[in-house]
């Protein structure tokens, strides 16, 4: 639910991203292609920099 909810909160360019990387398992390349163009590294570096946002809109909703 957080990482839901979380994700709502990311650009659609970084949702899309991050839901390639994570959910289908996809590779920075395919990621690029498949968001109509860049490279690998900048696709690596907009699934990290979403990823770190992620992490941080969910940090509220961690336990322990």
């Amino acid at each position: 639910e957080a990482y839901e909810a979380a994700l709502e909160r990311l650009t659609a360019a970084q949702r899309e991203a991050v839901i390639m990387r994570l959910e289908f398992g996809y590779g920075y390349t395919r990621i690029a292609e498949a968001m109509g163009g860049g490279n690998a590294n900048a696709a690596r570096m907009l699934v990290a920099r979403a990823l770190v946002q992620l992490a941080a809109e969910m940090e509220p909703h961690r336990e322990g």
